[in-house]
């Protein structure tokens, strides 16, 4: 038995390190079966736009009432939608310590190296990763603050790969893969449409992992225009909520009940 998921993900504020010790960032997947996470957005924009019927960015929903509509409404929706989320929410400093903690769960001891570049810099080089058709070595090189933010998402995403293998396998005893395809997922900071090696060293780290495991795949395709399907813009919208309600969460004190629901995993520091 094979069970397949479609999912989407994005980041608050975003995919990269700022500088910033205390700033907290949020990653979020959806998952469904099917068109689930299409269809909620779809609802929860008609009822919160109903004359454009579209979720805005929630960069772009500064003040007004929108962002407060947009908790209420996926309060309200979420529950029997057919949709999980998956979440985590940490600070730059507490991903930053964790540093060789993801080389060595990543499986990248002896294949991430440091270089310092002119100001002080740092570039990361990371590989041999062997292509197994071609059986050539592959590196990546990119500034260590988007590195490590790849390696933090990454990490996030083959533990919930494998954690609902295991949950599914409860239920499924016959169970022999668990699919995920695609995850779609924006471009990541510091890619264009003619190169990407953020999302070709995501792809590289998730494969690996999920081979390793034995438990299923992961495939990733990439958004590179602005709006593409409003399942994107929902989970901007989530990744965006959730990373505010870190930063105030009083002003959204009506939506936590829903955390206990079920249908949300969120791993949220302190």
């Amino acid at each position: 038995m094979v069970k397949a998921y479609m999912g989407f993900m994005d980041h608050s504020p975003t995919e990269q390190f700022l500088g910033e010790p205390s700033l907290w960032h949020t990653t979020v997947l959806l998952l469904s079966e099917g068109k689930e996470c299409s269809d909620l957005a779809e609802a929860i924009a008609a009822i919160i736009n109903p004359i454009s019927k579209r979720l805005k960015k929630w960069g772009q929903a500064k003040g007004g009432k929108y962002r407060g509509k947009f908790a209420q409404t996926l309060k309200a929706k979420l529950p029997g939608s057919g949709v999980m989320i998956l979440a985590t929410s940490a600070r730059e400093q507490t991903m930053g310590s964790n540093k060789v903690m993801l080389i060595r769960e990543l499986d990248l001891n002896g294949r991430y190296r440091e270089e310092v570049q002119t100001k002080g810099k740092v570039k990361a080089r990371i590989g041999p990763f062997t292509d197994l058709r071609t059986r050539e070595n592959h590196f990546f090189e990119l500034a260590e603050n988007r590195a490590l933010m790849i390696l933090w998402i990454a990490h996030f995403t083959c533990r919930m790969h494998s954690y609902l293998a295991d949950e599914l396998k409860k239920a499924f005893p016959d169970l022999v893969s668990v699919d995920w395809l695609p995850i779609f997922i924006d471009k990541f900071a510091g890619d264009n449409v003619h190169a990407h090696p953020s999302m070709q060293l995501f792809q590289a780290l998730v494969t690996h992992q999920i081979l390793r495991t034995g438990k299923g795949n992961i495939r990733v395709a990439f958004f590179h225009d602005k709006a593409p399907d409003e399942a994107n813009h929902l989970v901007d919208n989530i990744a965006g909520l959730f990373n505010e309600l870190k930063n105030s969460p009083a002003s959204y004190r009506n939506f936590l009940g829903v955390l206990g629901s079920g249908n949300i995993y969120w791993e949220s520091g302190k």
